[in-house]
């Protein structure tokens, strides 16, 4: 994943409840991870298209176009 690229977020309460929804965006920066105890997570800032931005987990972004 790199800046620029088009995403997928797929919304959704956890892993036991049906999808809430999807919203798409670009990519406009990275962060490394983020230290949670034994945890890392690296996240991006997103763009959507309703004009406003998330850092949201690389690991529930699907890349649909790349930059």
């Amino acid at each position: 994943m790199k800046v620029g690229d088009i995403v997928k977020w797929c919304i959704v309460n956890n892993d036991e409840q049906p999808l809430i929804e999807f919203e798409y965006g670009t990519v406009i920066a990275l962060q490394d991870a983020m230290d949670f105890g034994d945890r890392r997570f690296p996240r991006a800032l997103v763009l959507f298209t309703d004009g406003t931005q998330d850092w949201i987990r690389i690991r529930n972004l699907e890349v649909i176009s790349e930059a």
